[in-house]
C-alpha cells in the first residue's frame, strides 16, 4: 500500500525537475520562485495522433508476439488461444 504515495511522489517529483523553467531568488534569497515556459494554447494535434498511433500499434506487435510465443513465455496454453474471445 505505501507505493503509490512513493510512485506519485516521483511522478511529481520528475515533473518537476524536468519542465522547462526559470528559477528566480528574491532580493534576500528566502524565497525561489519558477517561471514555466510551457505555452497551454498551443496544440500539437499532429504528433498526438503520430504517438497514439504508435501506442497502439506497439500494443497490437506485443500481443502478436506473446500470442505467437512458446507456453513457457506467455504462459497461455493453446486451448486458451482456441477458447478466448473479445466478445466475452
Amino acid at each position: 500500500m505505501m507505493r503509490a504515495p512513493l510512485f506519485l511522489f516521483a511522478i511529481v517529483a520528475a515533473v518537476v525537475l524536468l519542465a522547462p523553467c526559470d528559477l528566480h531568488a528574491d532580493d534576500q534569497g528566502t524565497a525561489i520562485t519558477a517561471q514555466l515556459d510551457i505555452d497551454l494554447d498551443s496544440r500539437d494535434r499532429e504528433g498526438l495522433n503520430r504517438d497514439t498511433w504508435y501506442f497502439l500499434g506497439y500494443q497490437w506487435v506485443t500481443i502478436g508476439v506473446l500470442y505467437v510465443a512458446p507456453e513457457s513465455v506467455s504462459t497461455w496454453s493453446d486451448e486458451q488461444k482456441d477458447e478466448y474471445s473479445l466478445s466475452t
